[in-house]
Formats: structure tokens, sequence, C-alpha cells
């Protein structure tokens, strides 16, 4: 039998009864995933960082049998003109009026007052509508081999990026790869592979870190396939996420978890989740009855790290569904996951759902207005993807108080930032990745308004949502 132990390949002798008849072999040094195989059982091919590798069972020689693959990014158009009733460029605490924004090659070159004499190869008439950035969703799982499908879902919910904080690492790269290749229309994708955790792991796919060498192990990998992220998990021991943690930032890859102390001291880059599981047992961030500890606020507003609440998750979406009675009424939900009004769980005492709402989405409004940094994530798809990341917004702002243009930025250029594109990504302004959503009603007065997507821009490619919605032929 081969196997993976430790993020290495062994092997072990056994009975025809299914018992080991030998001591285990350890057949690599090297980090390994996915072993299988030969048809004559002399050999066994596994995939090794971004390597495919083939070692003989008996000698334990290895060998590389990487096959040559290439893809190309596809070509941007080539100019796009987008013609704005009103900008929210993802910073200002206001609309900006009649503007023009100029997109060549994929990029936004120029955001101007309004010139009826200018053109481009492509007009977008937003002139009766209001433009902003896309949407940063920066906490959602899976999903990544469903194709195309997916994509669409994300597009046509004015979601431009994603970030998987817990993905397969292969099937991640190779979703980064058809999106940027042009192959799948997707949003851009971000993430990294499985939770590093400890001995004992939490859920499937984690690498189990038994032994502080294996830190290298998993680091390698992570550099190998170009995560964006390292996401620690529940079992690992402090010393250990310490490791970790000083092993990516010496790759310049930042760190996220759930826990908050004492991967603050260690220099942790994120905290997922207001709650969230913890190695303690209980959440060091609120109470039972989500009371909000002081300390929890100062330590992220003073650090730095970024928070994603999900508050979603812990009752609000369930809440939101039980009082805003058009959630479902929308040709994306018919079209991507009918059931999704009976598979919400409305509480049975919405005064209490309520309260308890309140008090967790009172957090991240606390850290925001001590100068900390909030993101937008929602943990989909416990909740629907896309769906799921307006319910969070409404909720922040319906349930925490936080203000519209407070959530936008949240969503939008202070996700762009914790991405690493600050500047590059979430806002409007030269320079800028030509990410764009249409809306025809102004988000800074209804964050609601943000389900009004009616045109996705993603690097200067224009889609409608009915095109998104639309079978492809």
């Amino acid at each position: 039998m081969a196997y993976i132990s430790d993020g290495v390949l062994w092997t072990v002798a056994m009975t025809p009864e299914g018992e080991t008849a030998d001591v285990p072999r350890r057949l690599t040094n090297e980090a390994a995933d996915d072993p299988g195989w030969t048809g004559d059982s002399r050999f066994i091919v596994y995939l090794s960082d971004d390597r495919l590798r083939r070692v003989d069972a008996l000698t334990g020689a290895a060998e590389d049998i990487t096959p040559t693959l290439s893809w190309t990014r596809a070509a941007p158009p080539a100019s796009v003109l987008v013609r704005a009733g009103a900008l929210f460029d993802g910073r200002s605490e206001t609309l900006r009026r009649n503007v023009d924004i100029i997109i060549e090659n994929g990029l936004v070159t120029e955001v101007a007052d309004r010139d009826p004499a200018r053109t481009a190869d492509q007009v977008v008439d937003a002139s009766g509508q209001v433009v902003m950035p896309g949407l940063i969703e920066m906490h959602t799982h899976g999903g990544l081999a469903d194709g195309e499908s997916m994509g669409r879902l994300w597009l046509s919910y004015g979601v431009t990026a994603t970030r998987c904080p817990a993905c397969d690492g292969y099937e991640l790269t190779e979703a980064k790869e058809a999106g940027e290749s042009g192959r799948r229309i997707a949003p851009r994708t971000f993430g990294t592979g499985g939770t590093i955790d400890g001995s004992r792991i939490y859920y499937p796919n984690a690498p189990a870190l038994g032994a502080s060498a294996q830190v290298e192990l998993q680091m390698g990998r992570a550099a190998a396939l170009g995560h964006d992220m390292i996401k620690t998990y529940v079992r690992l021991s402090d010393p250990m996420q310490r490791r970790a943690i000083a092993e990516a930032h010496a790759l310049g890859i930042p760190v996220s978890s759930h826990e908050l102390y004492p991967a603050v001291a260690y220099g942790g880059d994120g905290v997922e989740h207001v709650r969230g599981t913890s190695r303690r047992g209980y959440s060091t961030k609120v109470s039972e009855t989500n009371g909000i500890y002081a300390d929890a606020v100062d330590l992220l507003a003073a650090s730095g790290m970024t928070l994603t609440p999900t508050v979603g998750i812990y009752g609000g979406y369930g809440l939101l569904a039980a009082e805003t009675p058009d959630l479902f009424d929308d040709p994306r939900v018919d079209a991507f996951f009918p059931a999704a009004a009976a598979g919400a769980r409305i509480p049975p005492d919405l005064e209490l759902a309520r309260r308890m709402v309140e008090r967790m989405s009172s957090l991240p409004r606390r850290v925001h207005e001590g100068g900390g940094r909030v993101i937008m994530g929602t943990d989909s798809p416990i909740i629907p993807r896309g769906l799921s990341l307006h319910a969070e917004m409404e909720i922040l702002v319906r349930y925490g108080r936080m203000r519209p243009v407070d959530v936008l930025r949240a969503t939008t250029s202070a996700s762009g930032e914790a991405l690493g594109y600050e500047g590059l990504l979430g806002v409007v302004a030269p320079g800028a990745l030509a990410d764009l959503i249409v809306l025809d009603e102004d988000p800074l007065q209804d964050i609601a308004a943000t389900r009004s997507v009616r045109t996705v821009i993603l690097g200067g490619a224009v889609y409608t949502t009915e095109e998104l919605l639309r079978r492809p032929e």
C-alpha cells in the first residue's frame, strides 16, 4: 500500500487480510500528493509541488516526468469607454457625477469629466446608472471544479475576484490558469491549498504537521504553486503557528487563521470569522451570547490584522431572509440555486435572533471605528455563493449599523489591499485593473442596490447579466 503521511510518500507491505506485514518504508524526502500505482505495480507516480514524479517502489530511485505544458493570458479588449452617470471609486465618501472611464488593454487609463466627443472601440452607456469597482469575496470554498457555470454565477452577482482560504491547491492553480487564459469565464481567483493543521487535522485535505521540519515542505509547495496566502488551522500548536507565520513571511506570503491571540503577537495578518472554531475550545472574540470582548476589538484595531466577519453563517443570513421578502426574487437564484429560499434557516424567535446578530455584527463596526481593517467574506457555500456576499453587506449595515460606504470599501478597496493589490484592485483609478460593475441604483444610499447588477466588466471584457445567465450553446 502506498500512502502519504507527514507530507511525504510511504509504502507498507500488506497481508491478503489487510494487515500490515512489515514496518512502513519512507520513499521520499520531498513533499508528495495524490499517489497512484503504475499498471505493473513497480512504480508510484505522485505530485510534488508543481512537478509530476515517478519513484521505483523497490529501489526508491525517483525521476521527474513533468509534462511540458504552457498557457498564455488572454488578450484584453483594445479600448473601452464607460459613460457613467455616477461613480463610486472604491474610496470616496460621495459619488462623482457624469464621468468617463477610459480603459485600454484591460487597465483604467483615465477617469475624466464627461466629454460627448470621446469614443472607443466599445462604448458602455451607463449614463443613467452607477458604476463602482467589482466586488471581492474574501472567504469562499470549493466550486473550482464546477467549470464555467461557477464563474458565471460569481460575475452575475458582480463578484470579479474571489479568495479561497482553504481549497485543493491544484484545483486552485487550474482555476487561475483557466480564467486568466480566457478558456473559462470566471472572476480573478486567489487563495491557498489545504489548511496547515496539527498532527490531528480538523478537516480533510489539510496538511498535518507533526514536526517543525514539515513546515518547510508546506511552504515550498505554497511558493511553487503560487499561493496568495497561508491559512493555519485549529489544531496547529501555538509554537508551530509561530514557525509557520515566520516561514510564510520569509516568502512574502501573508497568513490568516481563526485565532486572534497569540497569532497577533506572532505577526499574523488576518482573522477569519467573528466566532470560528478555535484550538482553545471557545471563541476568544465573542462570548456564547455574542458579547464582544473589548480586548478583541483593541487587538484587531491596533494590530492591522484584517477581520473577515462572516456574520451571515451565524444566523445573519436566516434573519435577513426572514425580514427581506425580495431576497430570493431574483433570476440569478432561479438560474443557479432555485432551492435557496427553502434552504434558508429562518430563526423561530426573530427578536432573539436580531439581538444575537446585532451583537455579533457590532464587532466589525467597532474594529473599523477603532482604525482596524475589515474585509468582506462569507464562508460560502454554507450559504449560496454570490448571494451570500450581498447578504453579508446588508447584514452589517442593517444589524451592525456600519455605514454603507464603509461596507462598500470593505468589499472593494480594502479587500484589494489585503490581497496585495493596493491601488490596482477594488478601485476605479488610473492604472487599476478594469474590473467594474454597473448598478441601477445608488449603493451609498441603500446597500441593497449592489444587487441591481446590470453589467460586469472584467479586465476590460464586458458582460451583461443576461449574457451571463444564458446557457452557452
